[in-house]
């Protein structure tokens, strides 16, 4: 009796351990014969799952449409930057009403000693000087000249006969502060080209004897 149930122990045990055996393997189960709903719903981890593998899933989709979406965004407002860097108006003037600056020669403020002469500004065949000239007893004139290399250059209305002839365009004579301007003056030189300046001449003032500024245009 007790060797029979021995007998019976032992071979309950290699079942046991034959049938562990067997479900530990994947031959149990034929290939592609479990449908999804024989699984427990929210089981499947991403361990289960090679993510390689996945497609791209239509959040993803939308996603990559956001992101053309965010760049189209930007493109067009890089455009509208741009265009409101050519503004139409500028204080409710349209761009015709302004001068280009690349036409534009200002020249600061120019300064001069008593019996100095400085260069003020050139454009075209034109040459500005600033002279201050001392008359003695505390008396100066401060005057802006101009020459052309040109012959027959017009200079505010007057026609230059050889080059390099001299013409005062706007000057002061006084003993303290004075100035005078602003004075336009019209240049024309013989091939066409033509100009116009806005010009200050003074004296006394900014730590100066003499001094002069002006704002050239191509007109």
């Amino acid at each position: 009796m007790v060797i029979s149930i021995l007998a019976l122990v032992v071979a309950a045990s290699g079942t046991a351990v034959a049938a562990t055996k067997l479900v530990s393997g994947d031959s149990l189960i034929k290939k592609s014969s479990l449908s999804g709903n024989r699984l427990r719903s929210h089981t499947i981890t991403g361990t289960q799952v090679s993510l390689n593998k996945l497609g791209t899933v239509p959040s993803a989709k939308n996603a990559a449409t956001a992101t053309n979406a965010t760049n189209a965004t930007n493109a067009t407002n890089a455009t509208n930057a741009t265009n409101a860097g050519n503004a139409n108006t500028v204080g409710g003037q349209p761009p015709s009403a302004f001068e280009a600056a690349g036409d534009l020669v200002h020249t600061g403020l120019i300064t001069a000693t008593p019996n100095e002469r400085v260069q003020f500004a050139s454009f075209g065949p034109f040459t500005l000087t600033l002279a201050c000239t001392d008359n003695g007893h505390g008396n100066f004139t401060s005057e802006i000249d101009a020459t052309s290399s040109q012959p027959d250059s017009d200079i505010n209305g007057g026609i230059v006969g050889t080059p390099e002839t001299q013409t005062t365009t706007v000057s002061v004579t006084n003993t303290g502060q004075a100035e005078n301007g602003p004075a336009v003056v019209d240049f024309i030189a013989p091939s066409g080209s033509a100009y116009q300046a806005s010009l200050v001449a003074g004296l006394g003032a900014f730590n100066a004897t003499c001094y002069g500024i002006g704002v050239v245009a191509v007109s």
